[in-house]
């Protein structure tokens, strides 16, 4: 197991996260756990909105902006009142930058602040954007065949006059690979600059927009023509700029966006805690995924009958989990309850489908039963085969919105004696401020996924929130089973796409198959 650095988690602490330049797999293992813990989380932009679902559902969320012409965007002084006073408060604060906090990320100024307040702080580096960039187009930034240095420098304006921060036509002088942050707007000037200090007009240039995020765009062209590029193809902020001969290498070693899902955008309305398999899944293939939670768990129990469940449980023959979020909230439950595993009794074990089995693995228990078919109907089936219910003693682990075609098949069909244990319930997730679902109604997506009877429900019943911008993409729905389907059907939604199952893999497989076709 991987081991991470000891953490104060000391209220009144401030702690500067790099996030990385979009692809949420580039975020540090440090990151994640402050995120988690955090009580405040004050965020950039850049900030790609899967990360701020990482955070506990009771985290104050805080969007600076800090985007040009961004209606919403704090100005520097009142993000550093923010963190002040959130620390004052005695609160966890996580301030989360896009790319790297020291990498012109204005670390340095926020911690001013703090050093003034006599606040504590850390700081948890992140991948800067040109690392991102180059890396996710296949160029190196050195090698030793074209470039022995790189430098990162600033295309942004100075705020208080009209040249450029830097002088471009000195750094040529420098030789090896150039990357500039904020440049698009002032491109034309930079390559004037290029050229005047010395540099060959016939240099590769690449321009990256979005790095590291599945709908990432990048364009070549050279020195003298990449102005002229970057424009025709209407390339915009966040971009960066590589210059050099290292460029000449992204055709070869390209290896971004090739998957079957390429280009592809992908709604995923699972929980929050279910959906990181399914979202890595769907951006390994190239798409890119959009996290809107639909729904939400957490544990919720009847303490009597938890105790009298627990009193009796080595007198069940079969304990049966009908979803992961059952398994996962039950095992949690037992080891308070109990120190031993052995306490667990020789109940034979059922499971629903291989995802909920995987939640049973950690324990070394072994899976007696799982069904062809991950729904209710084939687990009573494949149960009720087995000729061992009756008058069987049987616990059905649930949540609050389980329907209870399991629960009669096995006392009916298979006469066994049936306790049902509530372990979690599901609820509805506010979706006013989720910057995800922002995004989809302003561009909207070309699939959105259902892989379940409530998310298709919440769906419906979010319709308002979730209306899409004129113009915008708009989706196929896809349903993971027949029982999701019916579920799409009776709330008035169109079901373009059925999976044959309901398991990620016929999901996918159904999707690369509408993409092929």
């Amino acid at each position: 197991m991987t081991q991470l650095p000891p953490i104060s988690y000391a209220p009144g602490k401030v702690f500067l996260v790099g996030a990385g330049p979009g692809d949420p797999g580039l975020v540090t293992l440090q990151a994640r756990a402050l995120i988690e813990r955090c009580d405040v989380l004050v965020f950039d932009y850049l900030v790609n909105p899967v990360i701020h679902n990482w955070a506990s559902e009771d985290c104050e969320h805080i969007d600076v902006g800090k985007s040009p012409g961004l209606k919403k965007s704090a100005v520097q002084a009142e993000i550093e009142s923010i963190l002040v006073d959130r620390a004052l408060q005695g609160k966890m604060v996580v301030r989360l930058k896009g790319g790297d906090p020291f990498i012109f990320g204005r670390g340095g100024e926020e911690i001013e602040a703090l050093l003034a307040a006599d606040i504590p702080f850390e700081v948890v580096p992140g991948v800067t954007a040109s690392f991102g960039a180059a890396a996710y187009t296949g160029i190196p930034l050195t090698d030793r065949r074209f470039s022995g240095s790189v430098t990162l420098v600033t295309g942004h304006e100075s705020p208080d006059s009209d040249t450029l921060r830097v002088d471009f036509s000195s750094i040529v002088k420098g030789g090896g690979t150039l990357a500039v942050y904020m440049g698009v707007s002032t491109l034309p000037r930079i390559v004037e600059q290029l050229i005047e200090g010395g540099c060959s007009g016939d240099t590769p240039v690449a321009v990256v927009q979005w790095a590291t995020y599945a709908y990432q765009r990048r364009v070549f062209g050279t020195v003298d023509s990449i102005a002229g590029v970057v424009e025709g193809a209407g390339i915009a902020s966040p971009s960066v700029i590589l210059i050099g001969n290292v460029v000449s290498q992204a055709e070869r070693y390209n290896w971004f966006s090739t998957g079957p899902l390429a280009d592809k955008r992908v709604v995923v309305t699972r929980a929050t805690d279910q959906a990181s398999e399914l979202s890595s899944r769907l951006a390994s293939l190239g798409a890119e995924v959009l996290e809107i939670p639909m729904i939400q768990t957490r544990a919720e129990t009847d303490p009597a009958s938890v105790s009298e469940v627990f009193a009796g449980i080595a007198n069940y023959e079969w304990i049966v989990f009908t979803s992961p979020n059952g398994a996962r909230y039950f095992f949690d439950l037992f080891f308070r309850a109990f120190e031993d595993l052995r306490s667990f009794g020789g109940m034979r074990i059922a499971c629903i489908g291989q995802a909920t089995a995987r939640e049973v693995d950690p324990y070394h228990l072994a899976v007696d039963l799982i069904p062809e078919k991950a729904v209710a109907e084939s687990l009573a089936d494949a149960l009720v085969a087995t000729d061992s219910l009756d008058s069987a003693n049987v616990l059905v682990v649930t949540g609050n919105r389980n329907r209870e075609t399991l629960v009669e098949s096995l006392e009916q069909e298979g006469r066994a004696i049936v306790d049902t244990l509530q372990v979690y319930a599901t609820d509805l997730i506010d979706l006013l401020n989720n910057k995800a679902v922002q995004s989809y109604c302003e561009n909207g997506a070309d699939y959105v996924l259902f892989t379940s009877s409530s998310t298709a429900k919440a769906w419906a019943r979010n319709a308002e929130q979730l209306e899409r911008a004129p113009g915008s993409t708009p989706p196929k729905h896809v349903s993971m089973g027949k029982i999701t389907s019916n579920a799409l059907a009776n709330n008035d939604l169109p079901i373009d796409l059925q999976a044959e199952n309901s398991s990620l893999d016929a999901l996918i497989e159904v999707l690369i198959e509408d993409v092929e076709s």
